[in-house]
């Protein structure tokens, strides 16, 4: 979108620009001509980028305005054409997106565009020293929009961070885990390797709330999600689904494995997260693995069943 607006706003500052300095310098009225060819290719070359979804494609579309531009500014007379003002669109598109390296090849080609006149209309000091105040402008601002398109992105991640975490436990929340489950799907399916969920859930929490009240209860919570962060390996994902239900994606995992995993995370639980009268919390877990077919909501579902049919069980030892 970014690279369709910088296609469509440069014509239309040029169709303004022309009726003040017509491009007849060179071509006399073919100048016209060319102007329009370019205006309509450049409008082109929007609608173009505005379906392009290739990032490095889309490098194309500021060298594009570099050539237009320098088009421009010989159609205009070379030395003193204002159109060289326009190179500062393609700078700041160029300096608020891409890479450092990239901004530097970028900002060598401008300066060699800008330094053409030199070339076809003749060496000329004042022109030349105008050009070299013009590229210490140029780079000054190229500095400053990268850095604060650099901050901008780092506040962006930091507030999706956010976004995706739990404040009580630390742990990603539903949102976080809905995306994170989502691209986990895509990678099983794509990759053919195992991928099995569980939902771990607190036994008898309601009462531990009731009793010890909800300081106590959000003590516990965070004892667990402290088991489970440290019993799962470094691949496996930890999240709040809501309330005292836990899940954990376990990535490369038949769910033989994630069965295997609910012992370990039974004695971390025991050790990190007591009820205040003493007695150790218990969870109990529902596992489902990915098979082909399954979405998000149907893998969830799957696990959702599975720990149901636990605490069924449970309960029936219980009696």
């Amino acid at each position: 979108r970014l690279a369709a607006l910088f296609c469509v706003v440069g014509p239309v500052t040029s169709v303004f620009a022309l009726a003040v300095w017509p491009p007849m310098a060179i071509a006399g009225f073919t100048g016209w001509l060319a102007a329009a060819a370019i205006i309509v290719g450049t409008l082109g070359l929007g609608a173009w980028a505005y379906r392009q979804r290739d990032f490095n494609r889309l490098l194309l579309v500021p060298y594009a305005g570099l050539l237009v531009i320098a088009a421009g500014v010989w159609l205009t007379g070379g030395h003193g054409s204002p159109y060289a003002e326009l190179y500062v669109l393609s700078l700041v598109y160029v300096a608020g997106i891409y890479s450092r390296q990239r901004i530097a090849a970028f900002f060598a080609v401008l300066a060699l565009a800008l330094a053409a006149p030199l070339v076809y209309d003749g060496w000329d000091m004042h022109a030349a020293q105008v050009m070299s105040v013009s590229l210490v402008f140029l780079l000054g601002l190229a500095l400053l929009v990268m850095m604060l398109a650099r901050s901008l992105r780092r506040q962006r991640i930091s507030l999706q961070r956010l976004a995706g975490r739990d404040e009580l436990t630390g742990l990603g929340n539903r949102r976080a885990l809905e995306e994170t489950l989502d691209r986990e799907i895509n990678r099983a399916g794509r990759t053919g390797s195992a991928l099995t969920i569980a939902i771990a859930d607190i036994d008898g929490f309601k009462g531990v709330n009731d009793q010890f009240g909800h300081l106590a209860g959000d003590q516990c919570l965070r004892g667990v999600a402290s088991a489970l962060a440290g019993e799962t390996r470094r691949s496996d994902l930890c999240f709040r689904w809501g309330g005292d239900e836990f899940v954990m994606l376990l990535p490369d995992t038949p769910k033989s494995g994630g069965e295997v995993l609910q012992g370990r995370l039974g004695a971390a639980i025991e050790r990190s997260a007591v009820v205040p009268d003493g007695r150790q919390l218990t969870v109990t877990c529902g596992f489902a693995q990915f098979s082909e077919g399954l979405n998000v909501d149907a893998l969830i579902g799957a696990a959702d069943d599975d720990l149901r049919k636990a605490k069924q069980v449970a309960a029936a030892r219980a009696r």
